[in-house]
């Protein structure tokens, strides 16, 4: 962890890695971070270590990570939760397709319903979904389609869930959706912070005796749906600029580039690409965030950065 200092907290009782991946996991028992299992991606290419990157999942406030596991490609985790102990898993191949498509649907504890956990009503036109679990309307729960001509990851809209009063295991969703083989899960967000740019002399070591001022931020993506992009030029203490970006409106200039609705409306598109957005700040103070609240992936790759760069003092 030398290059991420203090980004793993103390009270580490349990890992599990798997070689084939590239991957190891970690749990601590430290007050707050009960929540979160931190992975560390790696990958060597011949003798050289050419990745070597620390990140976290982070589940509900109140999830208490009891164990984990790693076997073969799946993680393995037992969860305590409010209405009780469950043993849930991730598959770690970061090729995993697990819905009969050709992509993945990424929600936490998701379900694919079957034909016997679900039942349509004629009279007020809506599907119910029978859960393996209780939810409540603040779980910000999504229901997914997966199959049906035009609907493959087509997101149902959430304004139009109905659930249980009190906490339960059913959703009801508009329409007959019993043979568009819905997947249900609870939504989350994948987050990436920059950190601060500099510019390198010919050592390769980073110059901080001058200003750089940011001016612009091209990011490069691949097979990706919807991404967002936020943007604090003077820091975190003022408000940021947010673009919603869907890459495959992008090229076609339909005036649909901004706003998540666009995933609303029919079938998941992906695109591979690049993406500029201004910055004009200080390297300093800038925050840059890439963010992805949909159920869709976003595969980032590089990002190129261009500024100005004032010497404060010269050499004698």
């Amino acid at each position: 962890t030398a290059h991420a200092q203090r980004f793993v907290p103390s009270g580490v009782f349990k890992l599990a890695g798997n070689d084939i991946e590239d991957v190891l996991f970690a749990i601590s028992n430290k007050t707050g971070e009960r929540n979160r299992i931190y992975n560390y991606k790696f990958f060597w290419s011949g003798d050289e270590k050419v990745q070597s990157a620390w990140s976290y999942w982070e589940l509900g406030d109140d999830d208490i990570i009891l164990s984990i596991d790693v076997i073969e490609n799946t993680l393995y985790a037992l969860i305590k939760r409010s209405d009780g102990t469950y043993l849930e898993k991730a598959d770690i191949d970061v090729n995993a397709t697990n819905t009969g498509i050709d992509f993945d649907i990424l929600l936490d504890r998701r379900f694919e319903a079957q034909p016997g956990n679900m039942s349509y009503a004629v009279g007020p036109d809506v599907t119910t979904i029978t859960l393996p679990y209780d939810t409540t309307e603040e779980d910000d729960m999504k229901v997914i389609l997966t199959s049906g001509s035009g609907k493959i990851g087509q997101l149902v809209d959430p304004d139009d869930y109905v659930f249980p009063v009190a906490p339960g295991d059913t959703i009801e969703v508009p329409g007959d959706v019993t043979g568009n083989k819905p997947v249900v899960g609870v939504n989350y967000e994948m987050l990436y912070e920059f950190s601060e740019q500099f510019v390198k002399d010919s050592r390769g070591n980073a110059d901080t005796t001058g200003r750089l001022q940011l001016r612009t931020f091209t990011i490069t993506y691949q097979d990706s749906a919807f991404f967002q992009v936020k943007v604090w030029p003077y820091g975190k203490g003022f408000s940021p600029d947010v673009e919603s970006v869907v890459p495959a409106s992008l090229d076609a200039f339909t005036g649909r580039m901004l706003g998540e609705p666009s995933l609303i409306t029919g079938e998941a598109t992906f695109h591979t690409g690049s993406y500029q957005f201004y910055i004009d700040g200080n390297s300093r103070d800038v925050k840059i965030q890439l963010l992805n609240p949909s159920h869709l992936q976003a595969r980032f790759h590089s990002v190129e950065w261009e500024g100005m760069f004032t010497k404060r003092t010269r050499s004698a």
